[in-house]
């Protein structure tokens, strides 16, 4: 994610989470691609879960693996990431780290969001302009489909 493209605003995935699902008090959520404000933490902190915010232009990979050796996350989310990275095979890893990253517990999950686009090139970063659907196959590849659970036109929610 871009610094460019961070939104002072709580990502709608957090909102559809607790709409859908809930966000259990006392759990930790790893906030991939978290951008440069707070909004997200602190809606989150409201309802008694700690975040992680995790973002390439903020903190090096070595910073949060260091983090994360001393905390264990029971949730993630990926909001508007995905469509940010160009190869397929980014996105993949990607995926797969945030998978190694959730400590196992009944009610851990992950959220993922995108933003389809409009088309255009976006002047502030790269922008893939393909819905939801052209990433499934991606995120099944990871987290297999019985998880998978669509709870919005472009968001996801994969139980654990």
């Amino acid at each position: 994610m871009s610094l460019k493209t961070s939104i002072k605003q709580t990502p709608a995935l957090f909102k559809l989470i607790d709409q859908k699902h809930g966000w259990e008090k006392g759990t930790i959520n790893l906030d991939i691609g978290a951008g440069k404000f707070f909004e997200a933490s602190k809606y989150l902190e409201d309802r008694g879960v700690y975040n992680i915010k995790y973002d390439i232009n903020l903190l090096t990979a070595d910073t949060v693996l260091g983090i994360l050796t001393k905390i264990e996350p029971t949730t993630a989310t990926i909001a508007n990431v995905l469509n940010v990275i160009p190869k397929r095979s980014d996105r993949i890893k990607l995926l797969e780290f945030v998978d190694k990253q959730i400590y196992l517990t009944s009610n851990n999950f992950i959220g993922i969001s995108v933003y389809a686009g409009n088309g255009s090139k976006k002047r502030s970063g790269f922008q893939n302009n393909k819905p939801l659907s052209a990433y499934i196959s991606e995120i099944e590849e990871v987290f297999g489909d019985h998880n998978i659970k669509k709870i919005s036109s472009n968001s996801v929610l994969i139980k654990l």
